[in-house]
């Protein structure tokens, strides 16, 4: 698609939108709106259009300038889950998937989410986490509401399972010399026990 052709659509687009509202409204067309959709017309001839992971990016060919549309036709949220390396992956996935699809079979939230959730799997060995990757298509602009309710479900359905998200912590060796703690367990009979 050339950038002429793509300048036209995104005016026609937009005219038609706005005659609607016009009409709706039964007002007269606003040449103010005309002329910017003219100029609008111009900066588009004058650039690059690029759609990558629903992010509408236009970028000006004479200045370094970017113009990023993260709501066109539909957004993403894309989730990064971490669990602990002893975590069975295939479970973690499936509970990932119920979650999603348990959401979109809800009236509150089934018309903002596009398709079911996309698990792409086992994304990356981190430092205290396995990291699952995965996708929620939504309705521009859903994706944080739907993000976070999801978070939140998810969370709850992993307490359940008792599958642990990780968190940084760090543990200290003192080494076999120092034995700097000394710890002795006392017990009720007044016998006590030193713990290494």
């Amino acid at each position: 698609m050339t950038r002429k052709t793509v300048a036209y659509y995104l005016v026609r687009k937009l005219k038609t939108i706005l005659a609607k509202k016009t009409v709706n409204r039964k007002e007269e067309p606003d040449l103010e709106v005309e002329k910017r959709l003219n100029t609008l017309m111009e900066i588009v001839k004058k650039s690059v259009a690029l759609i990558i992971w629903a992010v509408f990016i236009m970028i000006f060919l004479k200045k370094i300038n970017t113009v990023s549309n993260m709501t066109k036709d539909w957004s993403a949220m894309v989730f990064d889950i971490g669990v602990t390396y002893k975590e069975y992956l295939n479970q973690v996935m499936k509970l990932m998937k119920q979650v999603a699809d348990g959401m979109m079979k809800e009236d509150e939230y089934k018309d903002n989410i596009l398709e079911p959730m996309e698990i792409f799997g086992l994304d990356s060995f981190g430092d205290n986490a396995l990291v699952v990757k995965g996708r929620i298509k939504t309705r521009p602009i859903q994706q944080w509401t739907i993000g976070r309710e999801y978070r939140k479900r998810l969370k709850e359905i992993f307490d359940e399972h008792r599958i642990e998200i990780p968190f940084p912590h760090q543990t200290i060796y003192w080494g076999e010399e120092t034995d700097p703690l000394k710890l002795t367990l006392e017990k009720a009979d007044g016998t006590a026990k030193k713990l290494k």
